[in-house]
């Protein structure tokens, strides 16, 4: 095969696979295979031209680096190109350790492919957008929205055992695919990932409204569960246009909860819009305003306490909605208690 992408082990969910992986992988055309590290068989190593894997969540460098130890071991001329937020992040330092021939950072879809094309052709990988390698200066690019609304973080028919796990249910946290509607935030909370902008280059990238719908219809025609929109903290205006669209081109045959983490607080009416656009639960997950970063001014702040807290009486009423905060900071949670209560 040209590609073996292998999802490391250590993570909170072992099955969750960053939807980056699967956009940069679905943007190269040759022959192709995803497995878990768990999974993985030598001889599938032995057969690739190309071995690729992901350092996005931080945990999980507990298990990358001993899976890229051994693929060293067992094919020490493989090229081993690696990805993810975390990997952004230490570019160098996982050159300089060999835990890496190349590192994709920022919008990596535009130079995943051209880099895998080229190390299965034989060709020079100078010069290629956001890939770092050893003793090479990166050429960085952001993507076009148009580009951004190309990208497939669904297909996943080459991953066969991600492609079944993805469908089922889980207390928390499920495997099921998560559609990026922003890449990247003009916040910087701590702990967030979204909020990582420099990560990806200057600005933010927003999916167009058309774009969003479009990947909801091709997930309901794929009948796939447990679907999270990523939308960080939009502007007013994008998350009405993105509402106004999701709504007009639904309901959505969706039997499973669609999640979405928002940090800018929709209306009561928007949330019910949202209720009869998808049949089945909807969640929405936020950090409180109170732990922005950088701090939101104090009137910003308290009136986007008060929505949050309208949006939760409207929750309360509901059968279908539910509200939920990411909080770690001392105190946090009973701050959030408080923001929620009746």
């Amino acid at each position: 095969m040209d590609l073996l992408y292998v999802h490391p082990h250590g993570h909170l969910n072992d099955l969750v696979v960053p939807a980056g992986a699967l956009t940069s992988v679905n943007a190269f055309a040759g022959s192709k295979l995803g497995r878990y590290a768990f999974e993985l068989d030598d001889d599938e190593i032995l057969e690739a031209r190309v071995v690729a894997a992901d350092l996005h969540w931080a945990l999980g460098v507990s298990g990358f680096a001993p899976l890229v130890r051994h693929v060293r071991a067992l094919r020490p001329e493989v090229p081993i190109v690696v990805g993810g937020v975390t990997a952004g992040h230490l570019a160098r330092e996982l050159l300089d350790a060999r835990l890496a021939d190349f590192v994709l950072v920022g919008d990596s879809e535009v130079g995943f492919a051209a880099l895998v094309e080229a190390l299965v052709a034989g060709r020079a990988t100078a010069g290629l957008p956001n890939v770092h390698a050893r003793g090479e200066a990166p050429v960085a690019r952001r993507m076009t929205e148009a580009e951004f609304d190309v990208t497939d973080c669904l297909t996943a028919d080459w991953f066969p055992t991600y492609d079944a796990v993805s469908r089922l249910d889980a207390a928390a946290f499920p495997a099921g695919r998560t559609l990026p509607v922003a890449r990247g935030c003009p916040l910087r909370c701590p702990d967030c990932y979204g909020s990582y902008a420099s990560t990806y280059g200057a600005g933010y990238l927003v999916r167009s409204p058309a774009g969003v719908v479009g990947l909801l219809r091709r997930a309901a025609a794929m009948e796939l569960a447990n679907l999270r929109l990523f939308l960080g903290k939009l502007p007013a205006p994008r998350l009405d246009a993105l509402i106004d669209a999701i709504a007009a081109a639904g309901p959505f045959p969706f039997d499973s909860m669609l999640g979405l983490f928002l940090c800018t607080p929709p209306s009561p009416e928007q949330c019910a819009r949202l209720e009869a656009a998808f049949p089945g639960e909807v969640a929405f997950s936020m950090v409180p305003p109170a732990e922005h970063v950088p701090a939101l001014p104090d009137a910003t702040r308290a009136h986007e306490e008060g929505a949050w807290r309208t949006l939760a009486a409207h929750v309360r009423a509901s059968s279908r909605a539910h509200l939920d905060a990411w909080t770690t900071a001392r105190g946090s949670a009973e701050r959030a208690r408080a923001l929620f209560a009746p």
